[in-house]
């Protein structure tokens, strides 16, 4: 029998977040973690203790690359604790272990992948061993909460220099690189020089050497600062052991070449090219069988508004998350990339989850939509007329802009245009902007039952 504290910790989670469900309030993971680690304070760290952690850090695709594991965990029946619904503060990762555990405390399975937001590692692993920490990538992103990247690294460096776990880090980003001074293994992982063309964007949080402080020269880039990198007193890009040597476009999706052997990644979207190869990596490095590997990568369907696609009037309506300027630009790179003429709905909230310094929108290449595809462009959210100011100074035609600032409005205004659409919010506007499309777009009378199998199968 567990201790009294800990059994009514579980017990309290589980009530909590039930109510909340039956009240339709949403999934309950965060109050009901909040109050079981009130009850508990140890509660976390007794469930994570027989288990293999896989921790899954940094700024951009966290919750992707986390899924991608867990899909290959999945196609190799290993079953697995995962934080799927993109909780990564303490409160959610804690109701994920607590899902997995039985009342006497004890946890059904033997392994955990668990996304982690950036400012939760350090408490994460005073409570954590990780077997391994994954670390894609670091760019500006609410710099009210998270403070500079400089400062944010150093803190999870030293956190990190406490634990004794394998390090997953992706080479082509000079911040992760920092983190090759420590003494835990390391593997790299990498996409080769001529693997694929990105668009070229006017953005990098930073090109400057970490150690010396003069700017590192680069033979080839990729977005952001991420590249093939160099300075003069030494510091540079690691050779990976992971590295993708060729990308080409599958039907759905890319076909990859990774050290000599081809894959199919069943998602849109360049970025998530990295998403694969890291969640490539450490399949590789705890040895799961490549049969499982392959599936896993090719069946992942994309969850939480990631290049999500509906049907409205046979026409596609297409969301996706944008969250700071780098998954900003790549974003508006693979819209531009669609050679359908479309209009573009932009959602941007200010409230404590999104971060309440905008700022960052001024650092996004919305010059990019200033072609002729584009013919119409909505902006809607708390900060709608931020959005068109920005727009303004982009020289993008008044013509083509319209303020929306109420959600619904702005995807009715959207909808009766029976035209190809993206929808491009931050935090907090995408669980709202996703249901409604939902629904919608479910109940869109225009469309055959084979389409409206489709629309639920996609989201």
């Amino acid at each position: 029998m567990p201790a009294i504290n800990t059994y009514m910790a579980i017990l309290t989670n589980r009530g909590v977040k039930k109510f909340i469900q039956l009240m339709h309030q949403g999934h309950g993971n965060t109050l009901s973690g909040e109050l079981a680690r009130m009850i508990d304070p140890r509660i976390l760290k007794k469930l994570s203790s027989t288990m293999n952690v896989i921790a899954v850090t940094g700024t951009n695709g966290k919750t992707t690359t986390c899924n991608l594991i867990s899909n290959i965990f999945k196609s190799g029946h290993i079953p697995s604790v995962h934080n799927s619904l993109g909780n990564n503060l303490m409160s959610g990762i804690t109701t994920a272990f607590i899902d997995d555990a039985g009342l006497n405390g004890k946890m059904k399975d033997k392994w955990a992948i668990v996304e982690v937001d950036e400012a939760t590692m350090v408490p994460f692993l005073k409570e954590i061993t990780p077997k391994i920490i994954v670390i894609n990538n670091f760019f500006r992103d609410q710099l009210d909460r998270y403070g500079e990247i400089d400062l944010l690294i150093e803190k999870i460096y030293k956190a990190i220099e406490k634990v004794d776990a394998k390090l997953v880090l992706n080479a082509d980003d000079p911040f992760v690189n920092r983190f090759s001074d420590l003494k835990n293994e390391k593997i790299y992982f990498g996409i080769g020089a001529d693997a694929i063309h990105f668009e070229k964007n006017s953005m990098a949080d930073s090109k400057y050497c970490p150690n010396c402080g003069r700017p590192l020269h680069y033979s080839q880039t990729f977005y952001g600062q991420l590249g093939y990198y160099s300075c003069e007193c030494g510091f540079k890009r690691h050779d990976p052991k992971f590295e993708v040597e060729n990308v080409r476009k599958a039907e759905h999706g890319y076909q990859l070449t990774i050290n000599q052997s081809d894959y199919i990644l069943g998602l849109s979207g360049v970025h998530n090219i990295y998403n694969a190869l890291a969640a490539f990596s450490v399949a590789q490095e705890i040895r799961i069988p490549i049969e499982a590997v392959r599936e896993g990568l090719e069946t992942y369907s994309v969850r939480n508004g990631r290049m999500t696609t509906y049907l409205f009037n046979h026409t596609r309506q297409v969301l996706n998350l944008v969250k700071n300027p780098a998954g900003y630009n790549i974003t508006i790179s693979e819209v531009n990339d669609d050679p359908q003429k479309k209009q573009i709905v932009l959602f941007l909230n200010d409230f404590a989850a999104d971060g309440e310094d905008i700022s960052w929108i001024w650092d996004v290449d919305f010059e990019k939509f200033r072609n002729e595809k584009v013919w119409q462009i909505i902006c809607s959210g708390t900060r709608a007329y931020d959005l068109a100011i920005r727009l303004k100074y982009a020289e993008i035609g008044e013509e083509k802009v319209r303020i929306i600032p109420n959600l619904k409005k702005a995807i009715d205004q959207a909808l009766e245009s029976a035209s190809l659409t993206y929808y491009l919010p931050n935090y907090t506007p995408l669980e709202h902007v996703r249901s409604y499309l939902e629904l919608r777009t479910q109940s869109d009378q225009s469309l055959s039952v084979p389409e409206k199998r489709m629309v639920r199968n996609q989201t």
